[in-house]
């Protein structure tokens, strides 16, 4: 092949290029101001996950108990907030720390539970849970950095919070400001904190 076709060939497979770039933008514009014609096929959305099960939340509460049944966490409850739309599963588990064992409590609240959705976050929760507890029994993870940001924990006032409920706000104030020193985000009784080995 010489220099010239080369060129032209080049030149065919830009132009064909530029006109599929074309085309693409003009659909994906003609898709997000509703325009164009009633034959041409609009991207579809896709369902979000477990959107169509059938499994009864019920059911699906059964199924986390006997997960966290075959690893030996047997302290579990489910709380049903009506009122403000929630759903706080919460279990405690024996972990071993500094040689020995002591229960670890963890709380996952799920917002903007419906009747609608009620099936659906359900089951978004059970596989959530079964993932980490896979990694667990895989010793991918320990239980404590797993479930850190749910672990349950007392202020000075002895209210229960998660760690994340104490800690996100001021760790994202300080990652507003330019600063993502861990140590400015404790209190001031921990910064000089020495880790227990």
């Amino acid at each position: 092949m010489n220099v010239e076709n080369a060129k032209v060939k080049l030149k065919l497979v830009s132009a064909k290029i530029a006109k599929k770039r074309t085309s693409a933008v003009m659909l994906a514009s003609m898709i997000a101001d509703g325009s164009g014609s009633e034959g041409r096929m609009a991207a579809k959305e896709k369902p979000a996950p477990y959107a169509n099960t059938s499994v009864h939340y019920a059911k699906t509460q059964g199924e986390i108990i006997e997960l966290f049944d075959k690893y030996g966490i047997l302290d579990i409850r489910f709380t049903s907030l009506g009122s403000s739309g929630q759903l706080i599963f919460e279990f405690t588990n024996m972990v071993e720390m500094q040689k020995q064992m002591v229960p670890a409590s963890v709380r996952i609240v799920i917002p903007n539970i419906t009747e609608k959705n009620r099936n659906q976050l359900h089951r978004a929760l059970f596989y959530y849970l079964k993932s980490k507890m896979e990694a667990l029994s895989f010793e991918f993870v320990e239980f404590v950095k797993e479930f850190f940001p749910y672990l349950v924990t007392r202020d000075d006032a002895g209210r229960t919070t998660t760690i994340y409920d104490y800690l996100g706000p001021q760790y994202k104030l300080a990652l507003a400001g330019g600063q993502n020193h861990v140590l400015n985000l404790l209190p001031e009784g921990m910064k000089d904190a020495k880790v227990q080995r």
